[in-house]
């Protein structure tokens, strides 16, 4: 009873408890690769963050051609370097920037396997444990229940598989979304204290309407 009031009372408590319901759906056998695709995707953010600028410094770098640097991760490398030749920056540059998309690609591939491989190994269990429930009924629940129910119930671990990807995507999305703001906060700190500002008031006023509706329709 006590848990149930600190829930309704406090969002924090509510997404705790959302978040321990999720972790409750991943099957023992599927944990650990579910905590290996979190840590893969809590990095995305600043993986395509470092593709995204080094892209865009070889693009200013090109258009300089090779006489101007930029503060980012490019021009800290080349001046680690001690290129000063144009034409030489411009080489080095383009060979950084197609090692960089290739690490960028090959996280992409690795964070497609891993999440390939945790979605086999959830459903497998899922199934298995759904059909040993099935196979472990007696006689008169088969009695009761029609072909049709049967196949709703042993497919419903797709259900629990949605739920899931959604929470991982958004896993994928925060990452990114921190690291960017970050990264506007570094750059531009007035820009990133509006954009906080903006994404506050757009949560509270989502937030306001949702329980408005939920109040309302009961």
């Amino acid at each position: 009873m006590e848990s149930s009031r600190k829930t309704a009372a406090n969002p924090l408590w509510t997404q705790a408890a959302v978040i321990s319901r999720l972790w409750n759906l991943v099957q023992e056998g599927a944990r650990g690769r579910f905590l290996v695709l979190l840590v893969i995707m809590a990095v995305s953010g600043p993986v395509e963050l470092a593709g995204i600028g080094i892209t865009a410094e070889l693009m200013g770098l090109v258009a300089s051609q090779g006489k101007t640097l930029s503060h980012g991760p490019l021009g800290f490398l080349l001046e680690y370097q001690g290129v000063v030749d144009p034409t030489t920056r411009l080489k080095d540059g383009l060979l950084w920037a197609i090692l960089a998309l290739a690490l960028v690609n090959g996280y992409a591939v690795m964070k497609s396997y891993f999440r390939a491989d945790f979605v086999c190994v959830q459903e497998a269990e899922v199934s298995t444990r759904l059909f040993r429930s099935c196979i472990n009924q007696p006689y008169i629940w088969f009695l009761q229940r029609n072909t049709g129910d049967l196949h709703r119930l042993i497919s419903s671990g797709g259900v629990t598989q949605l739920l899931l990807n959604s929470f991982i995507s958004a896993i994928a999305k925060l990452a990114v979304a921190l690291t960017l703001s970050i990264a506007l906060a570094v750059a531009e700190p007035m820009a990133a204290l509006i954009a906080l500002l903006v994404v506050c008031i757009a949560y509270a006023v989502v937030r306001f309407f949702t329980k408005e509706a939920i109040r309302n329709k009961g």
